[in-house]
C-alpha cells in the first residue's frame, strides 16, 4: 500500500516597510500560514504587488535550498520561458541570466511611465515540484536595484521564504504503527 504524504508549505514574509511584493501559490496570497499539498503535486507561485503600493522596478531570484525539489518553467524557450507577466511594464519583465533547477531571476520595470500601483499581479506560472520526503527551502530574495512604494530595497533582502516539510496523514501514521506491532510480535 502506498504511503500517502502531505507536504506543508509555511511562508514568512519579512516586512518591507509599507511596501510588500507577495508570494501567491495557485493564485492564493500567502503570509504567515500553512497550506497542504500532495508530494507528486506541483504548486504555482506568483509574485504580487498588494493593494495601495507602486513599483517601479524589480528584481528577484527565487532559490532552492537543496536538490530534493525544482523549479520548472512552462517552456525553456527565453526569454519569458512561458512565464506570465501581466503588468504592463516598460521594461519587459523576463527571465534573466540562465534559469537552473534550483534558481530562477526575474526582472522588470517602468523606465519612463508611472510606477505600477496595486494590487496587481507582476509574475505567473513559476512551477514548484518536490522530488523527495526531505525538506526544502524557498526564498525569494532581491537581486538588484529593486524600488517598491519609493523605497530602494536593499540587495539581498529577502521578500520570503517557504519552508517545505513533509506531515503524513492520520491513515499513514495508523498504517505505521500496526505494521510496527506486527513486526514486534513476529520477534
Amino acid at each position: 500500500m502506498k504511503k500517502l504524504l502531505a507536504l506543508v508549505l509555511v511562508l514568512g514574509l519579512t516586512s518591507l516597510a509599507s511596501a510588500d511584493l507577495v508570494l501567491t501559490v495557485d493564485g492564493n496570497p500567502v503570509t504567515q500560514g500553512q497550506i497542504t499539498i500532495s508530494p507528486s503535486q506541483t504548486i504555482e507561485l506568483d509574485l504580487e504587488l498588494t493593494s495601495g503600493e507602486n513599483i517601479l522596478q524589480y528584481d528577484v531570484a527565487y532559490v532552492l535550498s537543496n536538490a530534493q525539489a525544482e523549479l520548472t518553467l512552462p517552456n525553456q524557450t527565453p526569454p519569458y520561458y512561458g512565464l506570465s507577466f501581466p503588468a504592463v511594464f516598460d521594461m519587459k519583465s523576463s527571465v534573466t541570466g540562465m534559469p537552473t533547477a534550483q534558481y530562477v531571476e526575474i526582472m522588470g520595470g517602468q523606465m519612463s511611465s508611472p510606477a505600477l500601483v496595486g494590487p496587481q499581479v507582476i509574475m505567473q506560472g513559476l512551477i514548484l515540484h518536490c522530488l523527495e520526503a526531505t525538506p526544502v527551502d524557498l526564498t525569494v530574495v532581491v537581486v538588484d536595484l529593486t524600488t517598491v512604494d519609493g523605497l530602494d530595497i536593499p540587495i539581498g533582502t529577502i521578500l520570503g521564504t517557504l519552508h517545505i516539510t513533509q506531515i503524513p496523514e492520520p491513515v499513514t501514521i495508523a498504517l505505521l504503527g500496526l505494521g510496527s506491532l506486527f513486526l514486534r510480535k513476529r520477534s
